[in-house]
């Protein structure tokens, strides 16, 4: 499954990636970077959720488009809708089936996916945003929600530190192009929820 999300990454990038001036950043992306720690970030938190079946099944789930959103934003800016809306999907699926067993938990996911989406969409307003991290963002917060509000807010806490490096690198650099935000918003979910299983 991992492989077939991939292949639209190729197919995607590849005219792009010709273009792109060769740089650290780059060579790690090509190189696989970027997918091994979101891997690594996956089975941190899959292994501290206390035996959580349902969330782990989630975690495993969206790992592979996830990872193929990490990689296109990196070498594109741009997170596709449809990989967006596979995410969205199994994690309501999964969502919704503890509705019926523990109904606040999935009224606290869907309370924390609307106030972080409508948290991105005034940063898509005023800061440089896209909307397709806006969207990402509002899918993730599902699943941050689950686990709980610290969570939530250390998901989003992690998710603009990690783009701090990334900043100062592209100061440096002194270039202007739009910093890819989807890699920080997946890596800082799973870092979130291995953070948030060990919070009383």
């Amino acid at each position: 499954m991992a492989r077939a999300y991939l292949g639209c990454v190729d197919d995607g990038t590849t005219a792009v990636g010709r273009g792109v001036r060769a740089t650290s950043a780059g060579r790690f992306v090509r190189a696989g970077g970027l997918p091994l720690v979101v891997m690594a970030a996956t089975v941190l938190a899959v292994a501290s959720t206390r035996g959580d079946g349902w969330l782990v099944v989630t975690l495993v789930l969206i790992a592979p488009p996830l990872v193929a959103i990490t990689i296109i934003d990196a070498r594109r800016h741009r997170v596709p809708n449809h990989l967006t809306l596979a995410v969205l999907a199994a994690t309501v699926v999964t969502v919704a089936g503890r509705a019926f067993t523990e109904p606040g938990v999935t009224v606290r996911a869907a309370v924390a996916s609307v106030v972080v989406g409508l948290f991105y969409l005034l940063l898509w307003r005023f800061a440089d945003l896209g909307l397709g991290d806006v969207k990402l963002a509002a899918a993730l917060a599902l699943v941050a929600g689950w686990s709980g509000w610290q969570t939530v807010v250390v998901f989003v806490v992690v998710a603009h530190l990690l783009q701090v490096p990334v900043a100062v690198w592209r100061l440096a650099r002194r270039r202007r192009d739009r910093i890819a935000f989807a890699p920080g918003l997946v890596i800082g979910l799973y870092l979130a929820v291995a953070v948030g299983s060990g919070l009383p």
